[in-house]
């Protein structure tokens, strides 16, 4: 019942977070010199007009959803983040917003972990993820800073913003948290095996 609750309570009072999303995410990431792709991950009726804010960018939009297509970008992708760099390309993306998908279509510490690999992936060198996530168990049943694939990426402010992670003290607890694919090629990290 816990869990059917909190998403209840974010289902139905989400705008202090698309507050955030719209008038301090948006406007940080367009402040950037050097953002000409970004990517929109997950669509809703809310989303529709965020192509129109992106005006002189390549903004594009996924969800596994096709349903969901109508309120995407008109170069909408029906496809799952999992599978970024087949969709769009390796290296390609300026950002990758992600917000509130943990919880909502990936699933467990497992699809997270290929989220964010398939994040870095689908960056270029030095591109931003903004994630955002609902700081609540039953939504983020495991911590964000255990992750491997998230340990790829630097922690970055966001221009409009004082820190790289922001709460919005939403009923969810959504937070905000801004990262950087490193400017050079890191290896990935190798788990130690015991012979």
């Amino acid at each position: 019942m816990g869990r059917l609750r909190e998403r209840l309570v974010y289902l139905l009072d989400p705008r202090v977070d698309r507050y955030v999303l719209e008038a301090g995410v948006f406007p940080g990431l367009l402040a950037l010199d050097d953002m000409h792709r970004i990517l929109f991950v997950g669509c809703d009726w809310y989303t529709r007009s965020y192509p129109s804010r992106f005006a002189h960018q390549a903004f594009r939009t996924i969800d596994i959803d096709p349903g969901k297509a109508r309120y995407g970008s008109p170069d909408h992708i029906i496809g799952s983040v999992l599978d970024l760099p087949k969709l769009v390309g390796p290296a390609t993306q300026d950002a990758i917003v992600c917000s509130g998908v943990i919880g909502f279509g990936v699933q467990g510490r497992q699809q997270a972990e290929q989220m964010f690999a398939a994040c870095h992936e689908a960056l270029r060198p030095g591109g931003w993820l903004v994630l955002g996530w609902n700081d609540v168990s039953d939504l983020t049943p495991f911590n964000l800073t255990d992750l491997d694939e998230l340990a790829r990426f630097e922690t970055a402010v966001l221009p409009r913003f004082p820190a790289s992670r922001y709460p919005t003290f939403s009923p969810a607890g959504h937070t905000f948290d801004f990262y950087r694919r490193a400017q050079t090629t890191a290896s990935r990290p190798q788990s130690q095996e015991t012979e």
